[in-house]
């Protein structure tokens, strides 16, 4: 907002823009500044004919460090999707999340948080996981919330969970990964569960929203093989896993879709 020769934030945005303020939201709206150039090799990117890797710049080598700036970025955002996340989902009859690739513990936190009750797990990359420790002690949980160490795409996934998340990664991965992931999914819930798939999701005719499309266009920057998915797609793969009753609903306007179904009890 302009007051004379000088500018300010305007009040609905000082939270997010003020460093020290509960909602600030820096660490991830600077996070990518410095891969702005890699943009600029987008056309490159495209023709590029080599073959890509599955988890693009999250491939081996990713270190403890890389893990603990890039959770730092999703932090400063996630812990408002997780209590979103909790206002929306009925968790009081529930026992055990179970969050894969679950970053930073976010969704993890803010169930427990609300629900004392709960217990989770957050599954992700060994350099992840170690990162998710340090978040899930700031907040007093670790009695309640551990991180394990795996590759869901590959690695047997954590029994005994009656909810399984899986959010904002989606992007991240082709087709014919994320169907088996969904799968071993509902394999290891129990029965009864529920899964909630939440990400970036293009709409049916896949024109847009531009955040979604964005997403994944980034994952050819990267060099991954993770593309865009529809929401349409999204119901398929929970359907095809078999979960019943799939629906989906807004998370975040415009950004974010929360695709959810049951496995039969």
């Amino acid at each position: 907002m302009r007051e004379g020769d000088r500018l300010r934030n305007a009040p609905d945005v000082q939270r997010y823009l003020v460093e020290g303020e509960p909602g600030y939201a820096g660490p991830w709206m600077l996070f990518t500044k410095p891969e702005w150039d890699e943009w600029g090799r987008l056309a490159e990117r495209l023709r590029h004919t080599g073959p890509p890797v599955v988890l693009g710049k999250y491939a081996e080598g990713f270190t403890v460090g890389e893990a603990r700036k890039y959770h730092e970025a999703t932090y400063s955002i996630g812990m408002g999707s997780g209590r979103r996340f909790v206002r929306q989902v009925d968790l009081a009859r529930r026992r055990r999340i179970l969050d894969l690739g679950g970053g930073s513990g976010c969704f993890c936190i803010a169930a427990c948080q609300a629900h004392p009750h709960l217990s989770a797990v957050v599954f992700d990359l060994p350099p992840v996981a170690e990162v998710a420790r340090e978040f899930i002690a700031s907040h007093g949980l670790s009695g309640r919330i551990t991180a394990a160490a795996g590759n869901f795409t590959a690695d047997p996934l954590p029994p005994g969970a009656d909810v399984v998340i899986m959010a904002s990664n989606l992007p991240q991965y082709s087709r014919d990964i994320i169907q088996p992931v969904i799968r071993k999914a509902w394999l290891a819930l129990e029965a009864g569960g529920e899964m909630h798939l939440i990400g970036e999701m293009l709409d049916a005719e896949r024109t847009g929203p531009a955040d979604p499309a964005l997403w994944g266009l980034a994952e050819a920057v990267y060099g991954s093989t993770g593309i865009a998915h529809s929401v349409t797609e999204c119901v398929g793969y929970l359907e095809a896993a078999g979960f019943t009753g799939v629906t989906a609903h807004e998370f975040i306007p415009g950004v974010l879709i929360r695709v959810t179904g049951t496995k039969p009890a």
